[in-house]
């Protein structure tokens, strides 16, 4: 469920244009220390206080999920369909559809051909989801050289 701020102290609505999945994992909202708003969840409204540290939790949606979520399902566009328009397996495709596969430059090229967008929009998300659920405490500590 997104959360919609109307201005610092405002109204919150939470609205359900995304999936299900989406709903039970993203609640988000940020106010300052004395801010009061009201969120509501249907017709009933509720008056709460937010908190000086309110925790925001970042939804991290897959490239695959963007691409069957914003492209696939609204354009009518089957997985299959997809992957014979860019010559390539329907298993690819689900794979990058279901998280077992990252993007690579040549199916950021192959999608961007096909959905009419660029190379660069696919890679970025590739790259900001890796970054994103990166850990680095798995790294070793490294000094710094400068």
């Amino acid at each position: 469920m997104r959360l919609t701020i109307f201005g610092i102290c405002g109204f919150l609505r939470q609205t359900s244009s995304r999936s299900s999945r989406e709903i039970g994992r993203a609640s988000t909202a940020f106010a300052s220390t004395t801010s009061i708003a009201f969120v509501s969840s249907g017709p009933n409204r509720e008056r709460k206080e937010l908190s000086f540290v309110t925790t925001i939790h970042d939804f991290i949606s897959t490239p695959g999920e963007i691409l069957l979520e914003e492209f696939l399902e609204p354009l009518g566009i089957s997985q299959y369909r997809l992957a014979q328009t860019i010559g390539k397996p329907q298993s690819a495709i689900s794979d990058i559809v279901h998280g077992r596969r990252s993007i690579s430059t040549e199916m950021a090229c192959l999608l961007s051909a096909a959905l009419g967008t660029s190379p660069e929009f696919w890679l970025n998300l590739q790259m900001t989801y890796d970054l994103k659920t990166f850990d680095e405490a798995i790294l070793a500590s490294v000094p710094c050289l400068l």
